[in-house]
């Protein structure tokens, strides 16, 4: 199995490159905002525990699959620990399961920057 996080920035794009490899690869892509967006509406707020129980859910049950492997969207803040530690937890998940991970990082150049080929 393989596990595919693409992580960036807000708005940069990972749902729609999420979309493209999973097209390209027949991955099947949980991206970030599937549990965000209904928990938002139940709660009226941003309920960082019922997102982190669902995803888990998610995970461990994905796991049990035959499934070649999951795509995974997260905005990873490098300047927070826990994130760290929440990207170290999810890759020893997938590991400890024989799974490959792969890291993807979506970077927007500022409009300025010209690029010659």
């Amino acid at each position: 199995m393989d596990f595919v996080l693409i992580f960036s920035d807000s708005a940069v794009g990972k749902m729609t490159v999420g979309k493209a490899l999973m097209e390209r690869t027949g991955l099947r892509l949980f991206h970030n905002h599937m549990m965000i967006e209904p928990v938002l509406e139940v709660f009226g707020e941003f309920n960082l525990s019922a997102i982190e129980k669902t995803r888990e859910i998610i995970f461990d049950e994905f796991l049990k699959t035959n499934q070649q492997g999951l795509i995974f969207t997260f905005m990873w803040a490098f300047s927070e620990p826990d994130d760290w530690d929440y990207v170290q937890a999810l890759h020893d998940k997938f590991t400890s399961q024989g799974a490959t991970c792969y890291y993807v990082e979506l970077v927007v150049r500022p409009a300025w920057v010209v690029t010659w080929w």
